[in-house]
């Protein structure tokens, strides 16, 4: 230490004492304390002791001060004497400078420092954006890493720092920037649910970084109820612990945070979480709960009371033969309001119901409304038609508007909410298309209706929305829910009775959430109701393809064949797969070919004998029996598989059935399967080509033969195609038959609103202006002279000018008496030409078309008639057709234009017996005979009888097809 300064210090304070050489601490006492000494002299370079050595060297300065030293004023003093002396060199800069993020939440810097000098000081600063640098931070003792705690939610600091001694700075590290995550919502805020039950979303914050938006994995978030009394769980199942405070931290592939979030027990209560995360700042969740106005679980012990779990006091009854029967889910009742379980209420279709009377909660006004149920419904039962109503919830009177929530067939398809004024519909919502099939399965379903503020309503079954079409809205279901009258739960002011089980019935003030419904059902949405779950497994959030109890069947596997998870023994329910009869076409009113045939085997394969099988007719209106041509018919039939797992029955197809009709076969719990089949609209199709007897056969298939009058007024000659048909006299009126297709059995012709078609051949031999002609009628006929006038049926009829037109018409009406209906098509008529009529009629609209061709429509009713079908028959004041008839068919639909231009277009008989190149079919519809001269120009125009069949034109027309001319025509029909 010789020949250079050097800065020695003593700082003296109370209690102890430090001894410092060039500012670094050689010796230091806590608690000793220097006696104080009173001296007359005082030294410098020597002591008061002789025996001391004197000091050989030089003092530069002495500073003394009259109190210790703080660090801080003590590191003052040191720099200016080092600095002044050079007695200390700047320390060297410190590098690698890195900030980030930390787990806590606080920005995090590291660095590399020198050597190690006890002597070192590290400053550190920071700037937002480009402003000024403040320093945050003075350190001791040469650290090399800090905290910042300070830092901001989002917002994006530069950081830098340098070294210090009593001798200067060093140089800054290189800057570096970062920026504090934010925290924000992801999803869960604004929901609701009933008391007590899960909220339908988790909740979720997501942390990211909020320079690049890229999740942070990993961050702490502590969720908190900071409103209201529910409670947080992280763990999807709910099986707890349910705790007020929760911290979890984000995940990697969305930086979320996740808790779940039980509803408090009050109806209409609000619930406010906070989620915290450090300097990502806060967010918070809205939650509340509907205001619950009535909820029965039927979980009672005993009687006929039933307790309202909403606490709105709308306790009620059971009355008739309803009785309690254990859940389909859990035996206990659930605290989680959203799971069924305890005890259900089971409701024989006769006489048992539950009654709550009526009460202000129970009244709804025009405001938001949602009903839910959990039911199973008897598989026994039918939803094929209309009449089928089996009703969940119901309230109505005398007076004010009520509703009804019931299971309905046919265009109900299944459930529908209506809307009742004085007991009759003025709103009705139903599913876009038919869940019967899947509501008569024998399994639990979830039913619940919702309407929101502006009125709008939808349905939903198993959480699905089944009413709403893709990108549109649901219907009006507005008007004010206020009626007087009793709220029944299984029965309706009608007389209408459920059948099967139902729990869970819930009445609510305000629209359910499509994800709060799905929730109800499968809240952790993996395809396994929760019921089925907490039941069988304790918990939700089970692996669909899981195998807890090592069978061999996943969980998917062990819900659709109805056996339990959780027992290696349980035997599942047996499965069902069509085999035969599938996709099927046959005429209205007939028997279908093939049975409908199903196979029931367990669950490996192996067929099951003595299964009972109940099919059930869901849509089409048609009926089931046994054998084939049966008379002992019904909608719902149980037939027991035989030695080889087989069942099978026979579809009678509806007479004035839709096109299409489902019928469903299920055994047990296991789902239906549907058999698709079709209904040929041709009922009748009369080619006349007998040419001898009285009988014209039916070659539809439906069964509907023709019957010729043998009065003598109708023979058997050539028809439009140069094959046979029939010719008829033309008599006047009395009580001729003509010919005659009975449909008192089968209903050729649909009763009254119901859509037919009729497509025939004609040829007038004579037309008077003073008569006109029967083509068809369904009009029975009177007795001549007789004053009785039909009130039902309706008549086609072919014009002279006796009718006022003062010119040959088509007339397509109903009976004066019997309906509004009069469409006129005038014509001008060649007598010996073959023409193609057709008429339509959809309910409302008729059509008449000539040679392909539309000739007039009109709208008006037809009452129908029982009356058979009759063709150039007598009527009434007409004649029977004087000319030709032939090729004639009846359809139990509307033709489209399309297809009644194929029928004018068609003339069957390929047969060329001439030998000209032509065939004879298409010669007889055009000259009524064959051999015609294949180079022949009738028209003039130089088109060829062989050019003319060749390109499909009339030959009278030269280059113009019948209907080129008749569109020239607009409103009249020219007939050749």
């Amino acid at each position: 230490m010789q020949n250079a300064y050097h800065l020695y210090e003593i700082n003296m304070l109370t209690p102890g004492g430090r001894l410092l050489t060039d500012g670094v601490t050689l010796a230091q006492e806590e608690y000793y304390r220097t006696r104080v000494i009173a001296r007359t002299s005082n030294f410098l370079g020597k002591s008061n002791w002789s025996t001391d050595a004197l000091l050989k060297g030089d003092i530069a300065e002495v500073l003394i001060f009259n109190a210790g030293l703080s660090d801080a004023d003590r590191f003052q003093v040191e720099s200016y004497l080092m600095s002044k002396y050079a007695l200390l060199a700047p320390p060297a800069a410190p590098s690698g400078l890195t900030a980030s993020v930390g787990l806590n939440g606080q920005v995090h810097l590291t660095w590399n420092n020198p050597a190690y000098d006890p002597r070192n000081q590290v400053m550190v600063e920071r700037r937002t954006g480009n402003g000024s640098w403040e320093q945050i931070a003075v350190l001791l003792l040469g650290e090399s890493e800090f905290y910042d705690t300070t830092a901001q939610s989002g917002v994006a600091y530069s950081y830098r720092v340098r070294n210090a001694n009593q001798a200067g700075y060093s140089d800054y590290t290189s800057e570096v920037q970062v920026a504090a995550p934010t925290l924000s919502i992801l999803g869960g805020d604004d929901q609701a649910s009933a008391p007590g039950g899960f909220a339908p979303a988790p909740l979720q914050a997501a942390v990211k970084d909020s320079v690049s938006g890229v999740p942070v994995a990993g961050f702490p978030v502590t969720f908190t109820v900071t409103q209201g009394d529910g409670l947080l769980s992280a763990g999807l199942n709910g099986t707890g612990p349910f705790v007020k405070s929760l911290t979890v931290v984000s995940n990697s592939s969305q930086g979320a945070a996740t808790v779940y979030f039980q509803q408090p027990l009050a109806s209409g209560a609000t619930s406010t979480v906070t989620a915290t995360a450090g300097v990502a700042g806060s967010v918070q969740f809205t939650l509340w709960t509907h205001q619950v106005v009535g909820f029965w679980r039927f979980n009672e012990e005993g009687g006929d009371a039933i307790t309202d779990a909403s606490e709105n006091g709308n306790t009620g009854a059971l009355v008739g033969g309803a009785v309690r029967v254990a859940s389909f889910g859990p035996a206990d009742q659930q605290a989680d309001w959203q799971v069924p379980g305890g005890t259900a209420l089971q409701l024989n279709g006769v006489d048992a119901a539950a009654n709550v009377p009526d009460s202000s909660t129970l009244n709804f006004g025009d405001a938001a409304f949602s009903v839910s149920a959990w039911i199973k419904l008897d598989p026994s039962l039918s939803l094929a038609d209309d009449s089928n109503i089996y009703p969940i919830v119901s309230k109505s009177g005398s007076t004010g508007t009520g509703f009804a929530f019931s299971l309905k067939g046919s265009a109900g398809n299944g459930v529908v909410f209506d809307i009742l004024t004085g007991g009759v519909v003025v709103h009705e919502i139903a599913p876009l298309q038919s869940d019967a099939s899947l509501l008569l399965d024998g399994r639990p379903h979830l039913l619940a209706f919702t309407r929101d503020a502006a009125g709008k309503g939808t349905l939903y079954i198993d959480g699905a929305d089944v009413s709403t079409p893709a990108g549109g809205v649901g219907p009006d279901m507005s008007g004010t829910l206020n009626t007087p009258g009793d709220l029944w739960i299984g029965c309706d002011e009608s007389g209408h009775f459920y059948k099967g089980i139902l729990e869970d019935v819930k009445l609510v003030a305000s629209a359910f959430m499509p994800a709060e419904i799905q929730a109800m059902f499968d809240r952790d949405n993996n395809g396994l109701p929760d019921w089925w779950e907490v039941r069988y497994l304790g918990v939700i959030g089970q692996d669909p393809n899981g195998d807890p109890d090592g069978d061999g069947a996943t969980n998917a596997v062990e819900l659709a064949q109805g056996s339990d998870p959780s027992d290696p023994t349980s035997v599942g329910a047996p499965l069902v797969r069509k085999t035969a009869g599938d996709g099927q076409t046959g005429p209205a009113g007939a028997f279908l070919a093939q049975p409908l045939e199903v196979t029931v085997t367990n669950s490996y394969g192996t067929p099951l004998p003595n299964a009972e099988v109940i099919f059930s007719v869901v849509s089409g209106g048609g009926q089931l029996a046994i054998t084939s041509g049966a008379t002992n018919l019904n909608t719902v039939l149980t037939v027991a598989t035989d030695a080889n797992g087989k069942a099978q029955i026979f579809y009678q197809q509806a007479v004035n059935g839709s096109v299409t009709s489902s019928i469903s076969a299920r055994t047990g719990l296991t789902p239906a399967v549907t058999f698709t089949v079709f209904t040929d609209s041709l009922v009748a199709y009369l080619k006349l080509n007998e040419n001898t007897g009285w009988d014209a056969q039916d070659s539809s298939g439906a069964q509907n033969p023709g019957t010729i009058g043998s009065d003598g007024s109708i023979a058997w000659g050539i028809g439009f195609d140069g094959l046979a048909g029939l010719n008829v006299n033309g008599s006047a009126y009395s009580d001729q038959v003509g010919l005659e297709i009975d449909h008192t059995t089968n209903r050729v012709i649909p009763d009254t609103g119901g859509a037919f078609s009729i497509s025939l051949w004609f040829k007038a031999t004579a037309l008077d202006t003073d008569k006109a002609y029967t083509l068809v009628t369904n009009v029975t006929p009177e007795p001549p002279g007789s004053n009785v006038v039909p009130e039902s049926g309706f008549r086609v009829v072919l014009d002279g000018g006796l009718l006022g037109a003062g010119a040959p018409q088509l007339v397509f009406s109903s009976t004066e008496y019997g309906g509004t209906l009069h469409v006129p098509a005038t014509t001008v008529l060649v007598t010996g030409h073959w023409y193609h009529l057709a008429v339509t009629y959809d309910g409302t609209t008729a059509q008449i078309y000539l040679d392909g061709v539309s000739a007039g429509s009109g709208t008006g009713t037809i009452n129908g008639s029982p009356a058979p079908l009759r063709f150039a028959s007598g009527i009434p004041d007409l004649q029977m057709l004087d000319g030709s008839l032939d090729e004639i068919k009846v359809f139990s639909k509307v033709l489209d234009p399309g297809e009644v231009t194929t029928l004018a277009n068609t003339y069957g008989n390929m047969a060329d017996l001439d030998g000209n190149g032509i065939p004879d079919g298409w010669e007889y519809r055009y000259f009524g005979m064959n051999g015609v001269n294949p180079l022949g120009d009738p028209s003039g125009t130089g088109l060829t009888n062989y050019n003319a069949w060749k390109l499909g034109l009339n030959p009278f027309r030269g280059g113009t097809t019948d209907t080129g001319g008749v569109l020239q025509l607009n409103v009249f029909t020219h007939l050749e």
